[in-house]
């Protein structure tokens, strides 16, 4: 059946499901990294980009805790929530919603800030890195519509808040 004819429901599943598949591979991406890192072993990177140069360098933890677990964690967080949200549906408050909008964007950005620090500071790409940048991103705009609210409606949220 094509999408344009799904129900509101089917199409609530679909993105529920979406979310926990990207949260899956983030998790695996993040447990990859850190598996390689733990065992000193060579990171295998697509694209000939420099992987082992951009784990291990100096930016690779922030106050001494390593990225990629944040990532894992930042990861579960994703699919727990959503797993949880297609078998309990009213768990999917507008709170918690932005509770995750609010954790999902902080970790894009912060890996749009690890994007820049591989592009400017270390002139180096990990294609691992930006592979989990791009999935925030995707999780971003996927939550962002989980939310109920437009792009404009949530830069105005943000501009408007006294952090």
């Amino acid at each position: 059946m094509p999408l344009c004819y799904t129900t509101f429901m089917e199409r609530a599943v679909l993105l529920q499901l979406g979310l926990i598949a990207l949260g899956v591979v983030g998790f695996a991406i993040a447990y990859y990294i850190r598996r390689k890192k733990r065992l000193y072993a060579p990171l295998t990177c697509p694209l000939g980009s420099e992987c082992d140069t951009v784990i291990h360098s100096r930016y690779s933890t922030i106050l001494d805790i390593p990225v990629e677990l944040l990532g894992a964690y930042y990861y579960t967080l994703i699919t727990l929530a959503h797993t949880a949200f297609l078998f309990f549906p009213a768990l999917g408050t507008p709170f918690v919603n932005a509770l995750l909008l609010g954790t999902t964007t902080t970790a894009l950005a912060f890996s749009f800030y690890l994007t820049v620090i591989q592009l400017i500071a270390l002139k180096k790409l990990c294609t691992w890195c930006l592979i989990s940048a791009t999935i925030c991103g995707i999780i971003f705009f996927m939550e962002l519509f989980v939310s109920g609210l437009t792009l404009a409606e949530f830069f105005e949220i943000i501009t408007a808040s006294n952090f």
